[in-house]
């Protein structure tokens, strides 16, 4: 088990089959609930997305009741503002044990957030799955039972990420 305790990315883009921060495993098929279009509440976390179409703007810290996937297309700006996991890997019936899910979605940005796994259980903080163009700037991920960031099938931009306790 390969665990990082404290590290700061800057400016590294990511191109690999499989990478892992956190936890070195094997890769994780995530299915399950997607959010959907002018969403306003995804997973238990408000998000605006009526002033920029293709952007949802997080409205403050929140708990999430199931994994929180994003479209292709989208940009999320986190506000610096936290997700924590909220939820047991497999309670939700979803299936699907990460925070955050990008699954299949080219061309997501997300922006100035911090993913606290502290209230889930083994939970994943990011993960990106057969994605492309895909990009995290100032991004923390912490306290996550499994990867911080898994990176699997997928070319992922990393500029300023920090991983504490995964």
């Amino acid at each position: 088990m390969l665990q990082i305790e404290s590290r700061t990315l800057k400016d590294t883009t990511l191109s690999w089959g499989k990478f892992f921060i956190g936890v070195a495993a094997a890769g994780t098929i995530m299915t399950g609930l997607v959010a959907t279009a002018n969403a306003t509440n995804v997973s238990g976390c408000d998000f605006d997305d009526t002033t920029v179409p293709g952007t949802w703007s997080l409205q403050g810290d929140c708990t999430t009741t199931a994994p929180i996937n994003v479209p292709a297309g989208t940009t999320v700006e986190g506000n610096n503002f936290t997700i924590n996991g909220g939820y047991t890997f497999g309670s939700n019936g979803a299936g699907t044990n990460t925070v955050i899910g990008v699954i299949g979605a080219d061309g997501v940005t997300i922006n100035d957030l911090t993913v606290d796994g502290t209230g889930g259980t083994l939970l994943h903080g990011i993960n990106v799955y057969d994605s492309s163009n895909v990009a995290l700037n100032d991004i923390t991920v912490k306290n996550n039972d499994k990867s911080g960031l898994g990176v699997n099938s997928s070319t992922v931009t990393v500029n300023n990420l920090t991983t504490v306790g995964n």
